[in-house]
């Protein structure tokens, strides 16, 4: 009989272990006779390995309904689709033990479950490029020709959106006017630039388009402009088009076109491979590009606009072949030699290989390690070329008959170099002396400059191209340097000081050095039969960084040991611990070593790691689990890379990587060996240190373990064991008390059968009713008694407006008047729940959950389907507000009593005595001269506590520099302070990383000028009303003024104290009717007698002034204002406008929501009050909230919502019930 059955399953190496674990003869199981030519298994009782595990989806689809028991105890035949299983228990001793339960997971079905979860929610960014990429290969595929004599003809990738392309003609013809007039002014670059689109012409590359009779659908002409590359042996100028160039539609060609995948290696794997050849060639592709023909279907696409002189029409051109500055121009000619070597891997397997992998663009650097070798792969290499049209030339090697042989087979001077013993071939962008074989490096333009900015300091550190890392030792202390100018938060132009410039000068003059360091390009000195590769890491607190050794034996069995390769950073700007860079410095290591043993094709044997640090060590040979995540994440990266057993420990003094840690001088670097050839030990015989053993480190004693958290289980001890103190939640208490009257009734009953295993609806509802009769007896216990004896309830009685009645199970139930009423008996009787008791919250609280956190209203009226409540409306309301889930949905808050004004803003003093601060903005203002940028500019916005008056000063920058400027200024011109306030945190600066700093600067200053400066609580605005008011009063008219307009900081600076003449002129008192009565106050008036915005009276005083008598007159009006600011403007503070009720007090212990303005209430964090900050009248305004992360922070009491966890009644929700037969004892009698 066959079966089919469809599952989808994960192939793991193991499923489970051999089943039966516990294998038992079958001798003794009386299996019938006629059914064992049937069993699916005939050798059940031999443990087997498991190859499918089944779901419980078709599991039990699989069995058919015969059973048969045997003789066996617990052990019988079941019939299946594959034939009859002996299933059941097997008799095993019994052991007493203690257990610890834990988890553990195969490493595979890990890794299966990583996998999974990675794929599952990727990035749609990634994969949408990740398609284009395969649509572009496709299309490669799809379209790609050659023509009768060899050379491609390609169409372009383009994608659907070309039909959004607009028009382009009248953007190129201005493109090349532009370009036309700055020839006209260079005869030489003019000449060039002719020349080239002549070549252009004359090799087919562009051809004339006549009139368009028919005009094609998609157009797009290319604008285009001179490259110069005087470095370059044939073109010096180089026309490119540009692709990017926007149409009308603001849709480019390169927008259109798709990009490809990066179908060759690497820069780094072939310059390494490079090394490793005793002898090499180098050649590039003649004009690669545009020996690959675009088909005619695609060369509208390509159109330029051209005429060599002024006085010409323009005429138009298509372009025939693979155009510069096109974004799919790499792909389509690379892609092009792929093509190549898959058509001769069958023919020319080395050859095939070596154009896949040592092309980068159009440079070949490749080698082998005989001249023979050399000779036959040059041939074969320019032979499939040559038939595609793809001619190299420039051919070049370290070998002069190498060079002799290729030079025989042309004559065209440039196919074969001739190279003298200084000459210097740029291959890839290094520097290479084939005769001699080496390396060297130049540093152009090494020049001291008068003013140096960070982008000249980078730009310098750039122009020192050295991707395998030679210089890294020099080049590191450079890095640290600039990274040193980070730190500073230095602008890009911005000139350095002084000393900042002396020292990069010095470090700069030294690279001269490095022209006199030659580097051997072979790594391999001699042919060999056996080579290795030694990586070493190391990190320091300004650098990390890993470097590899190649070790090499010659024929007659001696070591030899060079440098291959290295790679440094910079350590993170956030401090990290030495440890951890080393990790760091080892991941650095491991996926560099990875990196260079796939260039050369090496084995994991062959691969030799090491670090001076013996933490490193032991956190790899540790379990992850057991780490922190940043240690862990990175241990796990080394290892996916690497074996545990490929890592050993260096000495400090013997590590090699020391030098990319702290750096070298470039004279310290040309004279040490140990960076050039490793350790000494490196090329001696291995016997001594390979067999050396490691000592690991104690693991308990690694640093970067994660704390093991203890858990302690909390019992209370009461002196009845009842039910009810054990269940928090209804329909769990339900079920327990089922369960206990279930095996009560079976114990009573003396059944000799088995305990059914499930619950039914009735036992569910008999406890119910039990739970309830129980709670009925706690609190009528005079009402039960009374009915039992079949009389009335007390007058007195709660129960009396209900008629109640007595059932026969002795519960109380609604009397009422509702007995001929079409409803359920339950709806005419419900049973009567008392409003104190613990049953009866519980079945609010379950049915206010079930009911999707209904409202009270709703709630009360569900409950009322079963039971009468009584009180029900308070207990539902109840219920519904200390709900933990709808408070959090719904959060509220209750702010304090606003407090008393402080003591600065109810007393005279002299304007800007006592001020506030606040930060508005900020404004991008305009700076620079020729080259005008936007620089963020912010406004400080003193205020007086006494008068109100306002000050503005622009700040250009939020560091404690510009606001100590400010802050002098403002001093500077309304006298200095004695105190200062402002907010803590976000609201003042605006980034809270620098807000310690910023505040230690800002502190000290003041502290020397005698100044206090006094914090607001974090996230608390309301603190700082009076500066937040003026804020927005200055906002109000920047807001009117500015609108989209940039200023200079002059003008910013002209327009901010406009504005606070008219702040200054506001009234602060009611204004008067009355022509008689004097004016309203204004700060004004004690800033400068008046408000400032008033013309000034005219002299009228022609006599000698009596300098006394005006003090005196200036004195009394002075006088004046200040008794008009009592009568009349302090009295309009009396009055609280709001938060004028005392509230309940937050205590410590207490759980809140934390308000956090930027989220959703949903995500609102919790927290638990630890300390409280009372105000000099006893009200708590200000709390410091420990979150579940242990962060504690400090909060106004406005921004929190209190959550009433801490009412309930302490509960234990284990099933205490089940430890002994006290529980049942007590609590039997009252169900």
């Amino acid at each position: 009989m066959s079966v089919e059955v469809d599952l989808i399953c994960h192939v793991l190496p193991v499923v489970v272990d051999g089943l039966p674990n516990c294998p038992k003869p079958a001798s003794g199981w009386d299996i019938p006779e006629d059914l064992i030519p049937e069993l699916a298994d005939p050798f059940f009782d031999v443990s087997g390995k498991v190859d499918l595990l089944i779901g419980g989806g078709t599991f039990f689809d699989l069995f058919e309904p015969k059973r048969v028991r045997l003789p066996a105890r617990g052990v019988c035949l079941q019939d299946s689709k594959f034939g009859w299983v002996v299933t059941g228990e097997i008799g095993t001793t019994s052991l007493l033990a203690t257990c610890s339960i834990g988890q553990a997971c195969e490493d595979k079905f890990r890794i299966l479950c990583k996998d999974e979860l990675e794929t599952y929610g990727a990035s749609s960014k990634s994969n949408k490029k990740c398609i284009e990429e395969q649509r572009a290969l496709k299309h490669f595929e799809e379209t790609a020709n050659r023509d009768e004599t060899g050379r491609f003809v390609l169409r372009l990738p383009l994608k659907p959106e070309k039909c959004k392309l607009g028009s382009t003609l009248e953007m190129a013809t201005t493109r090349f006017l532009s370009v036309e007039r700055r020839l006209q002014k260079d005869e030489e670059l003019k000449m060039q630039y002719i020349n080239f689109m002549e070549e252009y012409l004359k090799m087919g590359h562009m051809k004339k388009v006549c009139q368009d009779l028919n005009p094609p659908e998609y157009v797009f002409y290319l604008p285009h402009h001179p490259i110069i590359k005087l470095s370059s042996l044939t073109t010096k100028l180089r026309v490119v088009f540009d692709a990017s160039a926007k149409s009308s539609s603001n849709i480019s060609l390169n927008d259109v076109l798709m990009c490809g995948p990066t179908v060759q290696e690497d820069l780094f794997s072939i310059l390494v491979r490079f090394r490793r050849y005793q002898f090499v060639i180098t050649a590039d592709i003649e004009k690669m590009f545009r020996q690959i023909n675009v088909a005619s279907e695609d060369q509208d696409f390509q159109r330029i606009v051209w005429r060599s002189q002024p006085d010409e029409a323009l005429q138009i051109y298509r372009l025939t072949t693979v155009t510069y500055g096109t974004t799919a121009a790499s792909f389509m000619a690379t892609n092009c030699l792929i093509s190549l070597a898959v058509g001769a891997r069958e023919s020319h397997p080395r050859v095939s290989r070596i154009i896949q992998r040592d092309f980068y663009m159009d440079d070949l650097m490749t080698g082998a390690d005989t001249t023979e070798e050399c000779c036959q792969l040059q041939q074969q290499i320019n032979m499939i070329l040559d038939s595609a049209k793809l001619p190299l030339r420039k051919w070049c090697s370290n070998s002069r008959s190498v060079l002799k042989h290729i030079g025989n087979s042309n004559t065209d001077p440039l196919f074969a170099l001739q190279i003298n013993a200084d000459d210097v071939v740029k291959s890839l962008g290094l520097s290479w002396k084939p005769e001699l074989d080496e390396f060297h490096f130049t540093v152009e333009n090494n020049t001291i400059r008068i003013k140096a900015t960070k982008r000249m300091l980078l730009s310098d550190l750039n122009k020192i191209f050295d991707p395998l890392g030679f210089l890294a030792p020099v080049l590191v202390r450079g890095k640290i340097f600039l990274q040193q100018l980070w730190q500073l938060k230095i602008d890009w132009d911005k000139p350095l000081d002084a000393d900042l410039t002396r020292r990069w000068d010095c470090f700069y003059k030294g690279l001269d050095e490095l022209s006199r360091i030659p580097i051997p390009r072979k790594c391999i000195p001699s042919l060999s039969n056996e080579v290795q590769l030694h990586g070493f890491c190391d990190a320091s607190e300004e650098a990390f960084g890993a470097a590899i050794y190649v070790r090499s034996k010659n024929q007659i069995g001696n070591w030899t040991a060079r440098l291959l390769c290295s790679k440094t950073r910079v350590a993170p700007l956030k401090g990290s611990t030495i440890p951890r860079l080393e990790l760091c410095g080892a991941l650095t290591l491991a996926q560099l070593a990875k990196k260079t043993a796939e260039a050369w094709e090496l084995e994991s044997s062959s691969i030799y790691l090491w670090t001076d640090s013996m933490v490193v060590i032991g956190w790899l040979n540790s379990e992850t689990c057991r780490l922190k995540t940043y240690v862990a994440n990175r241990v796990d990266q080394i290892l996916e890379i690497t074996n545990p057993n490929q890592w050993r420990h260096v000495k400090t003094d013997e590590n090699p990587a020391d030098a990319l840690s702290r750096g070298l001088t470039p004279k310290q670097l040309q004279y040490c060996e140990q960076w050039w050839q490793g350790p000494s030990w490196l090329s001696e015989d291995s016997s001594d240190w390979l067999r050396a053993p490691i000592l690991l480190t104690n693991e308990e004693s690694l640093p970067e373990k994660k704390k093991k958290p203890i858990r302690l289980a909390l019992i209370a001890v009461e002196p009845t064991r009842d039910l009810l103190n054990y269940f928090s939640v209804w329909h769990k208490l339900v079920r327990a008390a089922a369960w206990l009257l279930k095996f009560i009734e079976f114990r009573r009953s003396k059944n000799t059968g088995a305990l059914s295993n499930y619950l039914d609806v009735a036992d569910l509802r008999r406890a119910e009713n039990g739970l309830v009769k129980r709670a009925q007896l706690d609190k009528f216990r005079e009402e039960l008694h009374a009915l039992k004896a079949g009389k009335e309830v007390s007058r007195s009685s709660k129960l009396k407006s209900l008629y109640p009645l007595l059932r026969d199970d002795n519960l109380i139930l609604v009397g009422g008047r509702l007995n001929h009423a079409k409803l359920t008996e339950e709806q005419r009787h419900p049973m009567i729940l008392p409003s104190d008791h613990k049953v009866t919250r519980l079945i609010f609280e379950d049915t206010h959950k079930r009911l999707l956190h209904c409202g009270p209203q709703q709630l009360l009226a569900s409950v009322r389907q079963r039971y009468w409540p009584l009180r029900g409306r308070v207990m539902a309301r109840s219920v519904t507000t200390r709900c933990v889930t709808c408070i959090r949905a719904r959060p509220t808050f209750s702010p304090p009593l606003m407090a008393a004004l402080p003591k600065a803003r109810v007393q005279p003093s002299r304007p800007f005595t006592v001020s506030g601060v606040d930060f508005a903005g900020p404004l991008v203002v305009r700076s620079g001269v020729r080259r005008i940028t936007g620089v963020k500019t912010w406004v400080a916005v003193f205020i007086c506590f006494s008068t109100r008056a306002i000050h503005l000063e622009p700040v250009v920058g939020l560091t404690s520099g510009a606001f100590i400027a400010a802050l002098r200024r403002f001093m500077s011109r309304r006298g200095k302070c004695s105190t200062i306030y402002s907010d803590n945190g976000t609201n003042f600066v605006g980034a809270q990383k620098e807000l310690n700093s910023y505040i230690q600067n800002c502190d000290s200053q003041l502290a020397r000028e005698g100044i206090e400066w006094k914090f607001n609580p974090p996230s608390a605005p309301h603190f700082g009303g009076l500066w937040e008011s003026a804020v927005k009063s200055t906002k109000y008219h920047l807001n009117r003024i500015l609108k989209d307009s940039r200023l200079n900081l002059e003008e910013l600076n002209t327009l901010l104290c406009q504005i606070e003449s008219c702040v200054n002129s506001r009234p602060i008192t009611p204004l008067n009717s009355d022509p008689s009565e004097p004016g309203a106050l204004t700060p004004g008036h004690f800033l400068v007698g008046g408000p400032l915005l008033l013309l000034p009276e005219p002299n009228t005083d022609s006599g000698p002034i009596e300098h006394l008598r005006r003090w005196k007159y200036v004195q009394a009006l002075m006088k004046d204002f200040w008794n008009r600011w009592y009568k009349e403007y302090l009295p309009q503070l009396q009055v609280r406008g709001r938060w004028v009720a005392r509230k309940a007090t937050l205590r410590v212990g207490d759980v809140v929501i934390i308000k956090e303005d930027c989220t959703p209430p949903s995500r609102w964090k919790l927290g638990i009050i630890t300390t409280v900050h009372p105000g000099k009248d006893e009200v708590v305004r200000v709390v410091t909230v420990r979150t579940s992360n242990g962060t504690e922070l400090k909060r106004p009491v406005v921004k929190l919502c209190r959550l009433p966890v801490l009412e309930d009644t302490p509960v234990v929700e284990k099933d205490g019930f089940q430890r002994g037969e006290d529980v049942a004892a007590t609590t039997v009698d009252k169900l």
